[in-house]
C-alpha cells in the first residue's frame, strides 16, 4: 500500500513541476510583448483598452488607440470597428463597466468572462450588465475577452490527440486564454471567471467562496447536475502552476466542449494518470469526427449515429461517463467527500484533490455557490424558461426562482 502511494505522490510531483515549468514559460513569453499587446500562449491579445456602457445599457464606447460608440445590436455594414458587428482582428482583453479603465493598483480579486464577438456580448448583455453592476459595487476589476483566438493559426498541444482538423470557435476557447493572459498581467490576486450566462446577487459577498477555496491554486464548484466539474465558473490563483494548468488546457482543446480536457488535468493532478489519459481518448474518437469537426455526439460507434447521454460507449457522454467513475472511485478525494445523492453529486464543504492543487466546492447547504435558494451564483440555461428574465442589475434574486426540473 505504501509503495503504491509513494507512486501516486511521485507521479504529482512531475505534474506539478511540468505546472510550473510550463506556467513560467507562458508568463516570460507574455510580458515579451506586452503590456498593450500580450502574447498570450502564442496568440497576441490586445490589452489597456476598457469598454463603457451608457443609454439605459444600450450603446458600448471602446477605449484604446481611439475612441468608438456604437450599438452592439444594430446591424451595420463593415467589420469592427466601423460597427459593432463581428470580432476585432486581433482579439481584446478590456475592462468593462459604467466607468471602466484599466486599475491601477493590482486587486485582490478580478472577474472575467469572455465572448466571440460583439453580437455575443449584445446576446448575454443583461448578464454582462448584471456582472459590471456587482463589481463595481463591490471595487472590483471585470475584465472581458472578445474574439476569436483561432482564427489564426495556434498550435494544440503535442500531447493532444485531437482527431479533428478544424479548429471551434466558440467561445470556451478563450477561458484558459484570458485567464492566463490576466494572470501574466498580474491583475489581481485572483481571477474569478464565469461564463457570459452567470447572473450573480448582489446581497451575497464572494469572501466565504475565496476562503473555501483555501490556497488552491483553482477552485471548482460543484454543478448542480450529476457531473463532477463543470467550467461555467472557475477561480484561480496567479501562481506559476495555476498558469501552466490553464497552458496545458487551453493546448488540449478540441471540439465544442473544454470539460473533458478540464477532467483530464484534474485526473492528473490527483495522480490518475491512467484514469485521466482514458477520459481524453473516449473524448478525442475519430468516431465523432464530422466534415473535419469533432461533435458532441454525432458517432458512427452506434447505429444511428447519435449516441445518448444514458447509454454512451463513445464520445463526449462516453468520457464524462468515465471521468464520473474515475473521481468516485476513490484516489481523487477524501473518502465521503462526495456522495451521489440521485439528483447529484453531492458535496457538503469544501475538499481537495491529493495534492491540494484543486479544491472542490459545495453544492449542497449554506456554502454552497450555483445551486440552492441560497446560492450567490445563477447559471440561467439551467434556471426553467419562465425564469431566465433575470433583472440586468444587481438586485437580490427575485423570490421563487427555481430550477429547470424542480
Amino acid at each position: 500500500m505504501w509503495k503504491a502511494s509513494l507512486l501516486l505522490a511521485a507521479v504529482r510531483a512531475d505534474f506539478d513541476d511540468a505546472m510550473v515549468a510550463a506556467g513560467q514559460r507562458g508568463q516570460r513569453r507574455a510580458h515579451k510583448a506586452g503590456p498593450a499587446l500580450l502574447d498570450v500562449l502564442r496568440v497576441p491579445v490586445r490589452t489597456g483598452c476598457a469598454l463603457t456602457y451608457a443609454a439605459g445599457n444600450r450603446t458600448l464606447t471602446f477605449r484604446g488607440a481611439r475612441r468608438i460608440s456604437f450599438d452592439p445590436a444594430q446591424d451595420c455594414d463593415g467589420a469592427w470597428p466601423a460597427c459593432g458587428a463581428g470580432a476585432p482582428r486581433t482579439p481584446l482583453l478590456c475592462s468593462l463597466g459604467a466607468g471602466a479603465s484599466r486599475p491601477p493598483r493590482r486587486a485582490p480579486l478580478a472577474l472575467a468572462t469572455s465572448v466571440t464577438d460583439f453580437r455575443f456580448l449584445w446576446r448575454f448583455w443583461r448578464w454582462a450588465a448584471n456582472t459590471a453592476c456587482y463589481a463595481s459595487q463591490h471595487d472590483l476589476p471585470y475584465y472581458v475577452f472578445v474574439g476569436t483566438p483561432l482564427k489564426r493559426a495556434t498550435k494544440r498541444s503535442a500531447a493532444t490527440t485531437c482527431p479533428a482538423r478544424k479548429e471551434e470557435l466558440l467561445g470556451h476557447t478563450s477561458k484558459a486564454l484570458s485567464l492566463h493572459a490576466l494572470a501574466a498581467l498580474g491583475v489581481a490576486d485572483r481571477v474569478l471567471f464565469l461564463d457570459a450566462d452567470i447572473w450573480i446577487a448582489r446581497h451575497v459577498p464572494l469572501r466565504a467562496f475565496l476562503e473555501a477555496a483555501g490556497a488552491a491554486d483553482v477552485a471548482l464548484p460543484a454543478p448542480c447536475y450529476r457531473q463532477l466539474f463543470g467550467a461555467a465558473v472557475v477561480l484561480v490563483r496567479s501562481t506559476p502552476w495555476a498558469a501552466g494548468f490553464l497552458a496545458t488546457w487551453f493546448g488540449l482543446r478540441c471540439g465544442p466542449k473544454d470539460q473533458p480536457s478540464l477532467w483530464h488535468l484534474v485526473l492528473r493532478a490527483a495522480g490518475l494518470d491512467g484514469a485521466a489519459e482514458e477520459v481524453l481518448k473516449l473524448y478525442h474518437d475519430e468516431r465523432c469526427v464530422v466534415d473535419g469537426a469533432l461533435t458532441k455526439n454525432e458517432c458512427s460507434c452506434v447505429a444511428s449515429g447519435r449516441v445518448a447521454a444514458d447509454d454512451a460507449t463513445c464520445g463526449y457522454y462516453a468520457a464524462w461517463k468515465a471521468a464520473n467513475r474515475a473521481f468516485l472511485a476513490g484516489g481523487a478525494f477524501p473518502p465521503g467527500a462526495v456522495v451521489d445523492a440521485g439528483d447529484v453529486y453531492a458535496v457538503r464543504r469544501p475538499t481537495f484533490v491529493e495534492g491540494g492543487r484543486v479544491a472542490y466546492l459545495p453544492n449542497v447547504g449554506s456554502g454552497s455557490l450555483l445551486c440552492g435558494a441560497a446560492a450567490p451564483l445563477r447559471h440561467v440555461k439551467f434556471l426553467r424558461k419562465e425564469d431566465r428574465d433575470l433583472p440586468a442589475a444587481c438586485p437580490a434574486l427575485p423570490p421563487g426562482t427555481g430550477w429547470k426540473g424542480d
